[in-house]
């Protein structure tokens, strides 16, 4: 394998392109590295590849292939010389560092044998499809990107007579199958790929001439001619093609820009129904970002939810979203813009190029102050923040109950079932003052009791759980992050209000079987264990 034109501007990876293990390296915009062996991925920890040193070799490269890439060409697909293919993405399309795959091809030959050894097909199912290739039926062969599509296909191949005429057609060319009587032809490409790959035969300066009639655009059905230069495959654009002469003014028709202008501006101020004075992005260019980056159903994020545009522009193309705003934007700008999106009322932007009507919903969360904080001595106490019912409150959300504070019962302040409840207290409680509790909650109920401290065993009253405050919150939560790793389950669906109990149902179990059940069916905010999806 020879990865002479590109190893000199790729030397941080240089290990990588020479184990013939490897079968694809990929390098992502956060400037972590991965790469393939023997169909399963693995993170390369040891490669450190400078964003603007990558991005230097990278435009070098695509000039090495006769390629353009720069900010108005912001991605490249090249075929290696040895076959290998590279593809590679620049800002502004990803961010921040530049994304580069490269998927090696090997010149080994593989048979059948080593696919039944490797346990990637049975015995009995390759004489099947020999038998059924000797016979001349049809066969369909699908999967994945690096699944061996095209090596079961090649060694298929193998079971085709010799006296049989062989066409392969293909977009870029992997299968080299040795047989007598082969006709191989590529598929039709894209008017500029075809002009590239003449590009490798012409001279420096040379104009290439393409003549042919375009399947789409204003002229569709029309025979055209077009001039090109190498070896930068720039197009030669004629002023008769741009302007119009009337009488002795020479009129522009149209203006050439880049694939990122000719947004429109004229009313941005009215999109959304929100006024947000040099801040705000047009919905147009949102959407052409979320078509090249994102899928229906992916998830969009944005850390920085301003006038809401994000969220608009992903909610009509059918994209889940996440929005975080610090200021009161959330209040002023996105919830009220958010509403008319789904109520059908927003007429700007994209709308009437998606044929937007309306629908769907979201949740907005006002994230509460840290439930803890440390003392001058450096230990995790409850902050001073909260009063005794913010504590009650999310500790009920927290623990999965529900925040019901009985009128006639102090330590009834939570519930999960007809029988389980929470009780929350910031004081020290003692073995007399459990064994208080423990009798009035009786047998047939049980409780959480989570406190500062407490003296004595926990297991001593079977209907009693109980759990010192700043344990179970740090058991539940993540602290001292300062990026977006935290692990946060999907967000609980409602639950339905609770169905009473028969009193004859409760005897078959005692109180804290009853509680570890009922605490189970909980759903939990940040629970790791929870995985139920968000309404």
């Amino acid at each position: 394998m020879s990865f002479e034109l590109i190893l000199p501007f790729l030397r941080p990876i240089e290990p990588l392109l020479l184990d013939d293990s490897i079968s694809e390296i990929m390098g992502n915009p956060d400037a972590s590295w991965w790469c393939e062996r023997d169909g399963k991925m693995h993170h390369e920890d040891a490669v450190s590849f400078d964003a603007a040193k990558l991005l230097t070799g990278l435009e070098v490269i695509a000039n090495q292939l006769g390629k353009k890439l720069d900010e108005d060409n912001p991605s490249l697909h090249a075929q290696l010389p040895d076959g290998s293919r590279l593809a590679a993405w620049i800002p502004p399309i990803v961010r921040p560092s530049p994304a580069l795959a490269i998927r090696k091809f090997t010149s080994r030959r593989f048979t059948i044998d080593d696919l039944i050894q490797r346990g990637t097909i049975s015995r009995a199912l390759a004489e099947f499809l020999g038998e059924q290739i000797a016979i001349g039926k049809t066969l369909l062969i699908s999967g994945g990107t690096g699944t061996g599509k095209t090596t079961l296909l090649r060694i298929l191949a193998d079971s085709i007579p010799d006296c049989e005429r062989i066409v392969v057609i293909e977009d870029t060319p992997e299968l080299h199958i040795r047989k007598p009587n082969i006709v191989a032809a590529g598929s039709q490409t894209n008017i500029r790929t075809r002009i590239m790959e003449e590009f490798v035969e012409l001279a420096e300066d040379e104009l290439l001439e393409a003549e042919y009639v375009p399947r789409s655009g204003k002229d569709k059905g029309q025979m055209v001619k077009h001039y090109y230069i190498s070896p930068t495959i720039r197009r030669v654009i004629w002023l008769k093609d741009t302007a119009t002469r009337k009488a002795d003014r020479l009129i522009k028709l149209e203006k050439a820009g880049t694939y990122w202008e000719g947004f429109p501006l004229n009313n941005l101020t009215k999109e959304g129904g929100v006024q947000f004075p040099q801040g705000k992005k047009p919905e147009a260019l949102v959407r052409k970002v979320l078509q090249l980056a994102s899928d229906p159903g992916d998830w969009v994020l944005d850390s920085f939810g301003g006038s809401g545009t994000t969220g608009a522009v992903a909610h009509k193309m059918g994209r889940r979203w996440i929005m975080v705003e610090l200021g009161d934007h959330a209040h002023t700008h996105i919830i009220p813009r958010l509403t008319r999106v789904i109520n059908g009322e927003d007429d700007g932007g994209i709308t009437k190029a998606l044929d937007w009507k309306g629908g769907g919903g979201f949740r907005y969360f006002h994230i509460a102050p840290s439930l803890l904080e440390k003392d001058r001595f450096g230990n995790l106490v409850i902050s001073k923040q909260y009063n005794a019912a913010m504590l009650t409150e999310a500790m009920c959300k927290i623990m999965g109950f529900t925040y019901a504070p009985s009128d006639e019962l102090y330590w009834q302040q939570g519930r999960s079932t007809e029988n389980d409840f929470l009780f929350v207290t910031t004081q020290t409680l003692t073995r007399e003052q459990l064994a208080k509790l423990s009798d009035e909650v009786g047998e047939n109920r049980s409780l959480l009791i989570c406190c500062a401290a407490f003296r004595g065993k926990a297991d001593v009253f079977p209907n009693l759980t109980i759990k010192k405050i700043p344990s179970a919150v740090l058991a539940k939560c993540e602290w001292g992050h300062d990026d977006y790793s935290l692990n946060v389950a999907n967000l609980p669906k409602a639950a339905p209000p609770p169905e009473p109990i028969p009193p004859e149902s409760t005897h078959p179990s005692t109180p804290k079987q009853a509680r570890r059940r009922a605490a189970a069916s909980q759903p939990n905010l940040f629970s790791p264990e929870e995985h139920g999806g968000a309404e």
